[in-house]
């Protein structure tokens, strides 16, 4: 219930409105993996709307109201301009802001902060690919950003790359294992371990 507020409430933050006749059999559907339907008129969509929205009242208070949330895309494009980075480089300090969206960064950092920690994390992504970038992190003071907030947004990244990481092993495991149960049994001693192919990639570290 407070999963289905929240989102429901992030689409009026973001002026991305959705009609709770719209909304709720979409939530519904999904969160009973399709076994469930609440179509406008029924039982099932009038409890989910009085849950909604008596739900939404405790979110805004707990948000004190406050749904102004700045997101980082507009502090990055200005900052690749002042830095003068390379279409490469501008495109993967892109992806990582993109990636931030996945994270409660916006509710904890600055834009500023989260733009920049984009670009020092796509400089040493360039760098390990010989693709240039810049030569260190001097650029952070001339912008006045704040190197304690830029190191702990890239520390929120990679922990999040490496638990991304860690869970898709572990479901390239429990594939092998399920394609290996309706195979026929290899003669003892020829079957590989279904962890031999699976290398973790190395992270970058912020120092």
């Amino acid at each position: 219930n407070i999963a289905a507020t929240c989102l429901f409430v992030a689409c009026k933050a973001e002026e991305s409105l959705r009609k709770l006749e719209s909304f709720i059999p979409v939530i519904v559907y999904y969160a009973s993996k399709g076994n469930r339907k609440a179509p406008p008129g029924t039982a099932e969509f009038e409890k989910w709307r009085a849950v909604i929205l008596r739900t939404e009242v405790v979110i805004l208070q707990a948000l004190c109201f406050d749904m102004v949330v700045e997101h980082p895309h507009v502090e990055l494009i200005d900052l690749c301009d002042r830095l003068g980075l390379n279409r490469h480089l501008s495109h993967v300090a892109w992806n990582f802001v993109g990636d931030c969206m996945r994270l409660p960064l916006c509710l904890v950092h600055s834009p500023k902060a989260i733009s920049c920690a984009s670009v020092s994390l796509a400089t040493r992504v360039s760098q390990s690919e010989s693709r240039g970038g810049l030569v260190d992190d001097s650029w952070l003071d001339r912008v006045g950003a704040d190197r304690a907030a830029v190191a702990d947004v890239a520390q929120w990244l990679l922990e999040f790359y490496a638990r991304e990481t860690q869970s898709r092993m572990t479901r390239g495991v429990a594939d092998n294992a399920a394609e290996s149960a309706q195979t026929p049994m290899s003669s003892p001693g020829s079957a590989a371990s279904p962890m031999s192919h699976i290398q973790p990639s190395p992270l970058p570290e912020l120092k």
